[in-house]
């Protein structure tokens, strides 16, 4: 019987640390992400009636020319990456 009481508060001891542990830590988490999104950067400000202004007589790609089997091969021997 004595060994039952022991292991029962052994367990009981064991499962409030966890949860101390476990809530503390979530508390100290949900501070961090709070302080961080207090000091957050806001960007760039624009001012009212601001207008982007895009340039559609240049070429956009949106990746890179594809290059050839020896242009690779050359980038990946000398270390330098090709314009």
């Amino acid at each position: 019987m004595r060994d039952f009481f022991k292991q029962t508060l052994a367990s009981t001891v064991g499962s409030l640390a966890g949860l101390i542990l476990f809530f503390s830590l979530g508390t100290g988490g949900l501070l961090f992400l709070l302080i961080s999104a207090a000091f957050k950067d806001t960007g760039p400000l624009v001012k009212d009636k601001s207008v982007l202004v895009f340039d559609l007589s240049l070429n956009i790609s949106d990746s890179d020319p594809n290059s050839s089997t020896s242009d690779v091969i050359g980038e990946a021997l000398s270390g330098e990456k090709a314009d």
